[in-house]
């Protein structure tokens, strides 16, 4: 199975913002964390691929923020505090 070992080696960056974010509260019980890892570079490769439209900041910060932050079950849609400023 070397596709699903090379996939596993591309998701470490991604996966590795995430190892401890349960166990701080950070992200609600019974998230996967793994998908969400994968959530941000997925959307920015498709925006880049796809859409041949630049990743900036802002974009990087909107997907967090109306995406991610909401799906782990934080931020704006789950009620709790994204700690952003």
């Amino acid at each position: 199975m070397a596709g699903s070992r090379a996939g596993m080696r591309r998701q470490r960056p991604a996966r590795r913002h995430v190892p401890g974010a349960g166990a701080r509260g950070e992200v609600a019980p019974g998230r996967d964390l793994d998908a969400l890892a994968l959530a941000v570079p997925a959307m920015l490769v498709y925006r880049m691929v796809f859409l041949n439209e630049p990743v900036t900041r802002d974009h990087v910060a909107a997907i967090v923020d109306g995406v991610v932050l909401p799906a782990a079950g934080v931020g704006p849609a789950g009620g709790g505090d994204s700690g952003r400023a």
